[in-house]
C-alpha cells in the first residue's frame, strides 16, 4: 500500500477494509512511504495514538458504500485493534499486538510474513520504547521477518527483539 507522508490514505474506509481483509486472508500487506512520514504520524507512533481512525469514523465518498463495508464488520472493536496493530507493527511499533483478541488474534497467529519499516524512528534508543518486549510471541506463525532499522541512528538496545525471537518457533 503506497502511503502519503500524513497517512491520509489510511483514513478511507475502503482502504482500511481492504487491508483488514487482505491480512485476514493471509496475503502479505506492505506499507510504503516513498517520501517518509510526516511529524504528526511519527508523534502518534511514539505516543500510542492510533494511526488509523476507528472504522466507523473513516472517510467515504458514497454513504451506501460506507454502510455496506461497515455492515460486513461484525466486531468493530476487534477489527480496529487488529488493523491498528498491523499498521503500527509495520512501522516498527509492537505495543498493540498484546491487545488483539478473539478471531483477530487467530489471524495474527497465522501471519507468516512481516515487513517492518522503522526508518522513521531516528531518536529511538531501545526497541522496548516501541513495545517489542514480550509482544513478539503473539506472532507465533511468523516464518519470515524483514526488519529495516536503518534510520534509527541512536538505536543501541535490541535485546527485547532478540529475547522474543525464540518464542516464534
Amino acid at each position: 500500500v503506497s502511503l502519503d507522508p500524513k497517512l491520509e490514505t489510511l483514513e478511507r474506509v475502503w482502504v482500511v477494509a481492504e487491508v483488514g481483509k487482505a491480512i485476514e486472508d493471509q496475503q502479505q500487506v506492505q506499507f510504503r512511504c516513498a517520501r517518509g512520514l510526516d511529524d504528526v504520524p511519527m508523534e502518534k507512533l511514539k505516543n500510542s495514538i492510533p494511526l488509523v481512525p476507528e472504522v466507523k469514523h473513516c472517510k467515504y465518498t458514497d454513504k451506501k458504500d460506507y454502510d455496506m463495508i461497515v455492515g460486513k464488520i461484525s466486531d468493530q472493536d476487534s477489527f480496529n485493534s487488529f488493523v491498528w496493530a498491523m499498521v503500527e507493527v509495520s512501522f516498527g511499533v509492537a505495543r498493540r499486538l498484546a491487545g488483539v483478541k478473539g478471531s483477530a488474534l487467530c489471524t495474527l497467529r497465522r501471519l507468516q510474513h512481516l515487513t517492518v519499516d522503522c526508518t522513521w524512528a531516528s531518536d529511538v534508543i531501545s526497541l522496548s520504547e516501541l513495545g517489542w518486549g514480550g509482544n513478539l510471541e503473539t506472532l507465533t506463525g511468523l516464518r519470515k521477518l524483514n526488519l529495516d532499522f536503518s534510520g534509527c541512528r541512536q538505536l543501541k538496545d535490541v535485546s527485547t527483539l532478540v529475547e522474543g525471537l525464540p518464542k516464534l518457533q
